[in-house]
């Protein structure tokens, strides 16, 4: 929420709030299966 709240002023269309969920915009996070234990 942070990261939209800093980057958009004004409401989000479906699309964009739609690669926003699938993580292909935003931050990067790290995935579970690429972790070292």
């Amino acid at each position: 929420m942070d990261w939209i709240a800093a980057r958009y002023q004004d409401c989000l269309c479906s699309h964009c709030l739609e690669k926003i969920a699938t993580g292909e915009l935003g931050p990067q996070l790290p995935q579970a299966d690429q972790r070292i234990p």
